[in-house]
């Protein structure tokens, strides 16, 4: 039967078309001629041909189309929800990692950073006023120098001023990020306990300088100084992360349908904007 025909003529010309289909034999049209008729402006009459055709009482015929149409809407439905919910689950695990980075730099890296660079600015200016910038393990050979007078040397007396008000009090502080706030941690690098063990170390010096024994100038255990690029490299690799995860929020949120899904889970504001106005970014930048 000639498609042409079938999909725009009208009833007339089907029964037309049905009749000299039976003229020449063919009792029954064949499948995709039948399928045909079901894009046809006149429903009626597709459903009478077709079930001419076929043979299936037009009730039926109804039926399997309401229930074809249903199915195609559910599994339609179905994936977009599945969509939508691996979106939530995406945007929940992007919000927990923020939240953690967040802690880590506000309460770990970020104040680990400012107090080693401040105590690195210091010993500078120390080291500096006694014109040792340029050596200083010989300025150190100065600090730990037998006092052989009874007194402390005046580079001595400048070296215990400036660990008991300045360098001291830094690294008790440093101390407490590392014990206090070590789940903040993704790896803790073993020479942390150096820092620990040097700082507390310090702390029995300067009750000995208190008590006017000044025997020792300088600990046994070295301050590590690998603390300083480890704690640089973890808050720029937080910042990074930081920058990813809101650059991927902002994308998504971009999407089409995004906004209207925000406004169905409650969410009107992702990315970078939302979450830098709920949350401080961290110091020492």
């Amino acid at each position: 039967m000639p498609t042409l025909v079938l999909a725009c003529g009208g009833r007339r010309a089907l029964r037309a078309e049905l009749a000299r289909a039976h003229t020449r034999g063919r009792s029954r049209f064949p499948v995709n001629e039948c399928f045909t008729l079901l894009t046809m402006a006149d429903t009626q009459t597709a459903n009478d041909v077709v079930s001419t055709a076929t043979g299936i009482d037009p009730l039926v015929l109804s039926a399997i189309v309401g229930v074809v149409a249903y199915l195609f809407q559910f599994m339609g439905s179905t994936y977009l929800s599945h969509e939508e919910t691996k979106k939530e689950k995406r945007r929940l695990r992007n919000e927990h990692e923020l939240t953690r980075i967040d802690y880590q730099l506000s309460t770990v890296f970020g104040p680990m950073r400012g107090l080693l660079l401040s105590s690195k600015a210091a010993f500078t200016i120390l080291v500096t006023r006694w014109k040792c910038e340029s050596d200083v393990p010989g300025f150190i050979s100065k600090v730990e120098a037998p006092i052989s007078t009874g007194s402390p040397s005046a580079l001595q007396k400048d070296w215990m001023l400036w660990i008991e008000h300045i360098l001291q009090p830094s690294n008790r502080q440093l101390c407490d990020a590392i014990l206090q706030h070590s789940n903040g941690f993704d790896t803790i690098p073993g020479f942390l306990a150096n820092v620990v063990a040097s700082t507390k170390e310090f702390e029995v010096i300067l009750a000995k300088w208190s008590a006017g024994d000044h025997s020792h100038m300088n600990t046994t255990v070295p301050f590590d100084d690998r603390i300083n690029a480890f704690v640089e490299s973890e808050f720029k690799r937080l910042r990074t992360r930081k920058m990813a995860i809101l650059e991927a929020m902002d994308v998504e949120h971009s999407l089409p349908g995004a906004r209207a899904g925000a406004r169905r889970c409650g969410h009107h504001a992702h990315g970078r904007n939302a979450w830098q106005r709920g949350h401080g970014d961290a110091a020492w930048t």
